[in-house]
């Protein structure tokens, strides 16, 4: 018989999706990834489970396969999470529409706990370490979750729904960190919602600026390539700050983690400044809040150039009112480094967007001067 498309939907409850993902991790012949949500894949089906409300998540997606094959894929999961004794419901229907099969632990249909029963929230997993940053209304701090090093932002309450929120900033591509957790904090107030990502190894190049120029060219042609895998999934990365690109003890690539300037501008404030003062986004959207893709150039080339000078394009970098009146007019300072070098930087600091290389041609060029 050839292969259907069923559909799986349905819902867990528990307090953290941990807790689902080391059930499910039994299940033979899949593979599963966790964030802050769930994906899992088999030869035939791809799920996600991700959170509803407090203490509820949803599963929904597609199975390719006869019907005695689906059903066993919805059984397998219905017997893991009854086995870690997970409350939970699952149904099974063909694509159109009418349902087929229910699987459910018989407390599904009991009223769910209260918000008050259920485990505390993420802010009582986190250790708090160092603040690196401080807005009117945002706060960077270096902290741990479950043994990891990550990197915390907290802000303001964002309009859009954290699903939304998620799904803009998510950035699924090697050498970016991992974004772990993109949802409320557990504080109402000042700052209700919280990004956490995974921090590489290493040290940003704030901290071990300047580095020699081939180092700086492999570091640059590194960056240039994530940039350009995330345009050609239709993404942009955002956040290249010298603060944000980590190296390694050899002075290579570590990893970056780009999405806090990105989730601090998407939550409004009233007055005052954000954290990541100095602007190394490009003149279009520090100015105009327009963006393309050659704006990650920009903001490479800006991150490069205080790599090797320890100082911004645009000048002093405690300077702002005067560094953002120089880069309104595409006023660079002077390169103290190789004229090639210099021109490969000059030209991803344009300012008409439509002048600057992609970030393919710019990893090209860079590459063939590391």
């Amino acid at each position: 018989m050839s292969p259907s498309t069923f559909h799986l939907a349905g819902g867990v409850r528990t307090a953290h999706v941990s807790v689902i993902a080391d059930a499910l991790a039994k299940i033979p012949r899949t593979r599963l990834r966790l964030t802050d949500e769930i994906e899992l894949a088999g030869e035939n089906f791809q799920l996600a489970i991700y959170p509803s409300r407090p203490g509820e998540f949803l599963v929904g997606g597609n199975l390719q396969a006869s019907y005695e094959d689906a059903r066993e894929v919805a059984q397998q999961l219905s017997s893991a999470l009854a086995a870690a004794e997970l409350v939970h419901e699952l149904e099974l229907s063909p694509g159109r529409g009418a349902l087929d099969e229910r699987f459910a632990h018989p407390d599904f249909w009991k009223p769910s706990p209260e918000p008050a029963q259920l485990a505390p929230p993420i802010s009582a997993e986190i250790e708090i370490g160092e603040r690196l940053h401080a807005g009117s209304a945002d706060e960077v701090w270096r902290g741990s979750w479950h043994r990891q090093a990550v990197l915390l932002t907290y802000t303001g309450s964002h309009p859009e729904s954290y699903a939304q929120l998620r799904a803009r900033i998510a950035l699924d591509i090697e050498g970016i960190e991992p974004l772990l957790f993109c949802g409320p904090s557990g504080s109402q107030e000042p700052y209700p919602d919280l990004l956490v990502e995974r921090l590489p190894r290493g040290r940003p190049l704030l901290d071990v600026a300047p580095l020699d120029e081939p180092q700086l060219a492999g570091v640059g042609a590194h960056v240039a390539s994530i940039a350009a895998a995330a345009h050609a999934a239709g993404a942009r990365l955002g956040g290249i700050r010298p603060e944000l690109v980590y190296v390694d003890d050899a002075g290579s690539l570590a990893g970056i983690v780009p999405r806090g300037p990105t989730f601090i501008m998407a939550a409004p404030i009233a007055r005052g400044l954000r954290s990541y003062r100095t602007p190394y986004l490009s003149p279009e959207e520090l100015l105009a809040r327009t963006a393309t893709i050659t704006s990650d150039v920009y903001s490479l080339c800006a991150t490069l150039w205080y790599a090797a000078t320890k100082l911004h394009p645009c000048g002093d970098p405690q300077d702002v009112s005067g560094l953002v009146a120089r880069m309104a007019t595409g006023q660079l300072g002077d390169w103290p480094g190789s004229p090639a070098l210099g021109e490969a930087l000059k030209r991803g600091l344009a300012l008409d967007p439509a002048t600057r290389p992609t970030a393919t041609q710019l990893a090209a060029q860079l590459q063939s001067l590391a």
